[in-house]
């Protein structure tokens, strides 16, 4: 074994993989920093990452799951094709939403513009139509699955900072809702059926709240932060 370790090709292989691990870790730290100090404006290689805080993409894309988008010309985004784009009507006004393509239409100028939908269950309500300029990008990649929370865990809200001061504490609708799965298992050992006790922690000099829940049991509406001057995107 001491061998191996000491073999010369194991070394540069070695140094290699290490040195493909780094790269990879500063491109991400710096996506992440383009990002948020551009307001989604800059992107790395025409790629962007976002974070999944809602169950409208369920059960495709669920709740934590890192998605990479990727710059595409209009021409070529297809029915079926997922799309991050920025919203700018009604309910989904200043947040990134990562829809399904449900219909395209061009108009006589060339302009084209998306229908787009979640696909979980509930999610019978189209978003607002969206133009080619607000999309960020068509789904290509998902970085890690979503994590299941376990007892004692704690869940610290994402803020972000409002470009006015007029309050604003609107929030996707999909952000309360299809957060948990369904119920009862026959199948169920006794060590699942344990209790797990969920905090939030808002950040917001608010007291936490608690929330105790057996396996499988639905969690219900989250709550809601409220922090001045910032806007409530989800929890982490």
């Amino acid at each position: 074994m001491k061998k191996i370790l000491n073999n010369k090709v194991v070394k540069i292989i070695a140094g290699f993989l290490k040195g493909i691990f780094m790269l990879m870790l500063i491109l991400f730290i710096l996506m992440v920093c383009l990002q948020r100090f551009s307001n989604n404006e800059i992107s790395l290689f025409n790629f962007r990452m976002f974070t999944v805080i809602s169950g409208s993409m369920e059960p495709k894309y669920k709740i934590g799951d890192v998605l990479i988008s990727v710059e595409t010309d209009p021409k070529d985004i297809k029915v079926g094709d997922v799309v991050s784009y920025h919203g700018e009507k009604r309910d989904v006004k200043g947040k990134v939403v990562t829809h399904q393509v449900i219909n395209i239409e061009k108009d006589d100028q060339g302009k084209y513009y998306f229908h787009t939908k979640g696909i979980c269950e509930n999610c019978l309500v189209e978003d607002p139509v969206v133009e080619e300029s607000q999309v960020y990008g068509v789904v290509k990649y998902k970085v890690n699955e979503s994590y299941s929370i376990k007892d004692g865990t704690v869940l610290y809200p994402i803020y972000e900072k409002k470009a006015d001061n007029n309050p604003d504490t609107s929030t996707d609708d999909n952000n309360n809702n299809n957060n948990n799965s369904d119920s009862s298992d026959n199948n169920v050992t006794p060590e699942e059926k344990k209790q797990y006790t969920v905090t939030f922690d808002y950040k917001n000099g608010m007291p936490k709240t608690s929330k105790v829940v057996t396996y499988k049991e639905k969690y219900g509406d989250l709550p809601v932060g409220n922090k001045t001057g910032y806007t409530f995107s989800g929890w982490y």
